[in-house]
């Protein structure tokens, strides 16, 4: 379902995102996996239904990291990646910067790809976002892009 995994991120991470589908703020309809998840969350019953859901998705098994000793030499914009969502990968929940090194490589491309053509970090009061998409938009070529997500992911079964 292309669905990333949620475990091990920050819960009030998940909260503003939920939020941001709620509202609009992500999901347009020309993103196809993203624009599902706007209904999903309407259909959550306010904030005390967000709360259990984020709730229920902290108490569930972290799923393990990305190995780091598998991973690509850092690059440049690797190490300006990790700024803010750290050496590993493993998120920061004070910039507000996701831990990445828990989602597939598919998921990590496709979401650069989205904060690159405006199909994320579009609303004006989504402070993170937008700050997520300027950056997306100093990755130079779909190469880099994929390698960033290839440094940060989890890439196939055997990587696991």
């Amino acid at each position: 379902m292309f669905a990333p995994n949620l475990t091990g991120q920050d819960p009030a991470y998940l909260m503003r995102q939920l939020e941001n589908f709620r509202t609009g703020k992500r999901g347009k309809i020309e993103d196809s996996h993203g624009f599902r998840m706007v209904g999903c969350a309407a259909a959550i019953p306010g904030a005390q239904g967000m709360s259990a859901i984020v709730l229920y998705i902290s108490a569930l098994r972290v799923r393990s990291n990305a190995p780091v000793l598998q991973r690509p030499a850092p690059t440049a914009i690797t190490k300006t990646c990790a700024g803010c969502h750290g050496d590993a990968g493993e998120g920061n929940p004070a910039l507000q910067a996701p831990a990445l090194n828990r989602l597939d490589v598919s998921y990590i491309a496709r979401q650069l790809r989205n904060f690159r053509s405006g199909m994320r970090g579009y609303d004006p009061t989504d402070a993170p976002g937008i700050t997520m998409a300027a950056s997306a938009r100093t990755v130079p070529d779909d190469e880099t892009l994929e390698s960033l997500a290839e440094y940060f992911g989890r890439g196939s079964a055997a990587r696991r």
